[in-house]
């Protein structure tokens, strides 16, 4: 949780040396900073690739500030990519195009 200057004010896990530290994400925003809004960032912190998602509370100065790591986000796409690229393999042996036929590009259609 941040307040209106983008300054730390609460984070989980806790760890006390981050309090009062400015998210530095936020300040591409200046003193306008939206209701809301979702970004992809390296985080200072740890740097992770991470989306960070963020809302202001209403009626308080806060703002509830959420970035979750997409490494693992990222080894299920790996990794779902290789079982379609294992299944198409077995599937036409050496005869399968590397890419759908409908992404060729500058090739008259098949009839």
């Amino acid at each position: 949780m941040v307040n209106e200057e983008s300054h730390i004010i609460f984070r989980l896990p806790f760890a006390h040396e981050f309090v009062n530290r400015r998210l530095e994400s936020l300040e591409k925003y200046g003193q306008s900073i939206p209701d809301h809004d979702s970004f992809l960032v390296t985080s200072p912190f740890d740097s992770l690739s991470r989306l960070v998602t963020f809302q202001r509370v209403p009626d308080w100065p806060l703002i509830v500030y959420i970035g979750e790591n997409l490494n693992y986000s990222y080894a299920l796409i790996a990794e779902f990519r290789q079982k379609e690229q294992k299944a198409l393999g077995l599937i036409c042996g050496n005869r399968c195009p590397s890419r759908p036929s409908h992404f060729m590009v500058n090739e008259a259609p098949s009839r």
